[in-house]
Order: C-alpha cells, then structure tokens, then sequence
C-alpha cells in the first residue's frame, strides 16, 4: 500500500499565528477506538473548555515507531463540536500496533499520546 502526504515548502519564516497555542486550550483526555474490519473507530480529544473560534481543530495519528502518519482523509473525518475533537476512523483501516496521537489547534500541537 503506498502512501502519499502532502504538505507545503515555505521559503521564507513563518510569521502567522497558526504555530502558537490558543489562549486557555488545554486537553484533559485523549482516547483511541480503533476500528474494526466491521465497524469504525475514532480518536477522541476532550478539552477544558469548548474550542475556541477562529481556530481549527485536529487529530493527526502517526506509526509511534516510525512517525510516519496513518493515512486517512484527515479533512473529511475531522470534527469539533464543544469541548470535543473527533478523528473518524473508516471500518478497515490498517493501523499500526503502537499509535501515536497528536492534538492540534491550527498547526501546534496541544498534546499527544502513545496507544
């Protein structure tokens, strides 16, 4: 199975606000339900508070031994309502036995976990 990640070059630093942690965001629980070959799963981000507007919210998943990221359709299976951040994760797909879970606000990682 071969894998494709995009992302973008910048040649020049970065100067924007997407990097910095958004004023009183702090996660106080993550959980991962991996998915079945019958029945999704999904990673479950729970934050302090509800999650700020004007920013978005996400869940990478990674190899935990070799950082590559598990591909999914990030964008589609995302979603944020009140204090939650939901990562759907498709009946079937092949995960690695160790997890690694990043939370992100815009780019900046709030917190991870090994599963």
């Amino acid at each position: 199975m071969a894998s494709v990640v995009g992302g973008t070059f910048l040649t020049q630093r970065y100067l924007g606000s997407a990097n910095r942690k958004p004023r009183g965001v702090k996660v106080t629980n993550v959980e991962l339900n991996r998915p079945g070959t019958a029945g999704a799963g999904a990673a479950i981000a729970t934050l302090g508070a509800p999650f700020p507007k004007g920013h978005q919210g996400g869940i990478l998943l990674t190899n935990a031994d070799t950082n590559e990221p598990v591909p999914l359709d990030y964008a589609a299976g995302t979603g944020v309502q009140g204090n939650k951040i939901t990562l759907a994760i498709p009946a079937g797909t092949e995960m690695p036995e160790r997890v690694r879970v990043f939370v992100l606000a815009d780019v900046y990682p709030l917190a991870r976990k090994d599963f």
